[in-house]
């Protein structure tokens, strides 16, 4: 059945389904964290996802470096404060110097990194962490100067520019590990300098084998700080990639479930008119089932056409639409998908009225609307399909006259929670087998790409207990 409908599937050649970014748009709505699509590119599964791709060293190293545009205007506005501070305090000039230096070396580390290559050869990250360590020997070099001097006030400056390298290390995000062995080694380093400074200046064996001990406990607690911290990092960053990888597969794997249930309810027709054809045996009836069987197959065309247009990749065209005789066979073809215990009743006229809207996104619209109030009522109740035009708004005289046709149940209502998310692509309180939550959804995008909105009422108590959704569209001016 499925390989005869898809004959009339009448896709030119030339209407190659794009990449859509329908699922860009679900994995949006469903909350993925930012820090899992960094560094990505264009995927090649079937639905074009962005997809994590593996990150060199360079890129690693520009995250950590230059990530945070704000703390970096702070940095940068501290180190010349202090290089100022420092000339103003002793007139000595490599303040001013060092500062500069830093910057400088900062800018070409930036620049280095930004002209990255998407696929660096060994030379390229060596160069960039040849770099990095340019920068942080431009900034260590003043700390362990004024650590010489005798002036209480300088030894403190640099022993906070030497916290702050340490607080540096440990915030900013995943370098590359060949940077983590650079600060472990820095740190060592630093440590080294500043025990040859302050043992010089002890009076006994024992206080320097004190400053030994403390430095050797310092440096190997430091070094375990900084591992730690990266690990952490790279396991955060590994579950978001996880986390992004499952969310992906689930919105496609709902997504194709909507496609199915959207076919499935076209199919029920086109199965059951050819089993009414042969079984029937007058002419007129037999060619009046054949031609809803073809007007179904045309209508999956059309469901193609409003993914594709949902996917926001199709421009649709609009076409005048007489309401009247539409709406009469869309409640006709609506029937076929209803058991026998669900009464469908329409209420209102709307001769004389035409709108402009793509017919095939209107019937799609109506049908989920149909099918949703359908198993809204457990297979039982009275479906009523109603149009009304509504006035002219004072305020709003340029959207004219609108339509409100609108598809209520009489079955159990939605609580405030499940109203709240009704319009969110993939919700659904239907099982998996029987829904996939994306009816609701193409209607409002469909209403709204008509110029118009989607309203839902629902009540759980009382004679006004069942749901109705209302698409208010615009009328089309011009006389009949």
């Amino acid at each position: 059945m499925l390989c005869r409908a898809a004959k009339h599937l009448k896709l030119q050649p030339h209407e190659r389904v794009k990449r859509p970014s329908f699922a860009q748009r679900v994995v949006e709505n469903h909350g993925v964290s930012g820090d899992a699509l960094l560094y990505s590119k264009r995927g090649s599964g079937d639905l074009g996802m962005q997809t994590p791709r593996k990150r060199h060293d360079l890129d690693l190293l520009w995250q950590a470096s230059f990530s945070n545009p704000k703390e970096l205007v702070l940095r940068y506005l501290v180190i010349a404060a202090i290089g100022a501070v420092l000339f103003a305090y002793n007139g000595d000039p490599f303040g001013p110097l060092w500062a500069l230096g830093y910057l400088c070396g900062q800018g070409v580390l930036a620049l280095s990194l930004w002209r990255r290559a998407r696929l660096p050869t060994r030379l390229d990250i060596a160069r960039g962490i040849a770099g990095c360590a340019f920068a942080i020997a431009t900034f260590m070099w003043l700390p362990l100067y004024l650590l010489a001097f005798e002036d209480s006030t300088l030894v403190y400056c640099a022993v906070l520019g030497l916290a702050s390298v340490v607080l540096l290390n440990m915030w900013r995000d995943e370098p590359p590990v060949s940077v983590v062995v650079m600060d472990v080694l820095t740190g060592w380093i630093v440590l080294a300098v500043v025990l040859y400074i302050f043992g010089a200046r002890s009076g006994s064996t024992a206080e320097l084998a004190v400053l030994t001990l403390l430095t050797v406990v310092a440096g190997g607690y430091y070094s375990v700080a900084v591992i730690s911290a990266r690990s952490f990092r790279v396991r955060l960053r590994q579950a978001a990639e996880r986390s992004l990888q499952s969310q992906k597969m689930q919105a496609l794997g709902q997504f194709a479930g909507g496609v199915a249930h959207d076919f499935n309810n076209i199919l029920t027709v086109v199965q059951g008119n050819l089993e009414l054809h042969e079984d029937v045996t007058d002419p007129v009836e037999r060619r009046a089932l054949i031609k809803e069987a073809r007007q179904a197959t045309e209508r999956a065309t059309g469901l193609i056409s409003h993914l594709m247009g949902f996917a926001r990749q199709a421009n649709q065209s609009p076409e005048t639409i007489e309401v009247e005789a539409f709406l009469r066979d869309t409640i006709a073809l609506s029937a076929r998908l209803l058991p026998t215990s669900v009464q469908l009743a329409r209420i209102g006229e709307a001769k004389g009225l035409r709108m402009q809207a793509t017919r095939d996104g209107l019937t799609s619209a109506i049908l989920n609307l149909v099918v949703n109030a359908r198993d809204a009522m457990d297979g039982q109740g009275e479906i009523q399909i109603r149009t009304r035009v509504l006035p002219e708004q004072a305020d709003r005289p340029k959207e004219g006259r609108i339509i409100s046709i609108a598809v209520a149940d009489n079955g159990p209502g939605m609580t405030p929670n499940h109203l709240a998310r009704a319009m969110e692509p993939f919700f659904t309180t239907k099982s998996s087998e029987n829904g996939s939550g994306l009816g609701l959804a193409m209607a409002k995008d469909f209403v709204e790409q008509s110029g118009g909105t989607l309203q839902i009422t629902s009540n759980t108590t009382g004679a006004q207990r069942g749901t109705a959704v209302e698409m208010r569209l615009p009328l089309d001016p011009s006389p009949v």
